[in-house]
């Protein structure tokens, strides 16, 4: 969408997509590539439902977890996207509510 890729999880989630670009595009609050980025984290703690509740090991296994994704997300994106490049990457921020994969477009940049 406009040189981006948006990466979706979930049906639904490419509608949603398309309503909050229209939403930005009246507002600008943000840049573009800022924009596109803040779709394009994922807690590893949400991607799945079937977290064993209070488990002493849960941060061990979202890191785990998501050490894991990193080579197939970025196959799967230069599969997909041949033209195009891509940064997936961990970020283990202490702000966050554990482990997160940041996907981001490197070529061509994302600007609008």
């Amino acid at each position: 969408m406009s040189g981006a890729v948006f990466v979706t999880l979930n049906v639904g989630d490419a509608e949603e997509i398309e309503r909050r670009v229209d939403a930005w595009s009246d507002t600008g609050e943000m840049t573009w590539s800022r924009f596109v980025d803040s779709f394009n984290s994922f807690e590893v703690r949400y991607l799945f439902n079937n977290w064993p509740a209070n488990s002493d090991m849960l941060g061990d296994a979202e890191l785990c977890l998501a050490e894991l994704l990193i080579a197939p997300w970025s196959a799967k994106l230069s599969a997909d996207f041949p033209d195009r490049r891509f940064s997936v990457e961990l970020d283990e921020d202490p702000e966050a509510d554990g482990p997160r994969i940041l996907v981001r477009q490197t070529y061509p940049h994302t600007v609008r």
